[in-house]
């Protein structure tokens, strides 16, 4: 009886209503869609209506409430199946973490193990138990301590090179360089022929690069 239903009547017609009168049909929807009723007296009139068919009806009817009565009774037997095996693996696993006589490695290899040889079913189930099953099945995917793991290796050495963008930055060093050509008096130090006081810079005769003086001849006079 539970599982009747308009949805089912429409995508799915059981045997007993194939041959049915259309007021034979209407009275069994009736009794399905009458809420008011309890699922006691629900299936009282529903055999009662069987049986008033006639024919092979009633046969069919109840034909088709013994297989949903087995379909119940194996989606228990599959379910209780499942959790006695999440149990038992839920029991090897603390076993494995209360071993106190294993290496880490062997405690990790043995769960890996045990992993392997656990049905995937099982395994999706414990996952979704808790934050703490969770735990327990991911454990062997977690990644080092933080700490005590594996560590980065050092960093390539730097030295301290003066640029005339930043005078204290750490950078590559430029072997033999000596500061050049940055250095106070090279071309491109504040005094040298690209320098911040020649004539591509702030005073000089070309001002469109720097601010020239007012009354040079390229200087900004407009």
């Amino acid at each position: 009886y539970l599982h009747f239903g308009v949805l089912h009547i429409h995508s799915w017609v059981p045997d007993f209503l194939k041959n049915i009168a259309s007021d034979g049909v209407d009275n069994f929807c009736d009794i399905v869609m009458n809420e008011n009723l309890t699922k006691a007296e629900a299936e009282q009139e529903l055999s009662q209506w069987a049986e008033n068919q006639g024919g092979e009806v009633r046969e069919q009817f109840d034909n088709y409430l013994e297989g949903e009565r087995q379909k119940w009774n194996n989606l228990q037997q599959k379910m209780h199946e499942l959790i006695g095996n999440v149990t038992h693996f839920f029991t090897e696993v603390e076993n494995l973490r209360d071993d106190m006589t294993l290496t880490k490695r062997e405690e990790r290899q043995n769960l890996l193990d045990l992993f392997a040889a656990t049905d995937r079913t099982v395994l999706s189930l414990a996952e979704r138990l808790g934050e703490e099953a969770s735990f327990l099945v991911g454990e062997h995917q977690r990644g080092p301590c933080p700490i005590c793991g594996p560590r980065s290796p050092p960093a390539p050495p730097f030295r301290r090179h003066r640029s005339r963008f930043d005078s204290g930055v750490l950078e590559g060093g430029f072997p033999d360089d000596d500061g050049e050509p940055f250095q106070q008096n090279g071309p491109y130090g504040n005094d040298g022929s690209f320098g911040w006081n020649e004539q591509f810079a702030q005073d000089g005769r070309s001002g469109p690069i720097g601010k020239s003086r007012q009354n040079e001849p390229l200087g900004h006079t407009f």
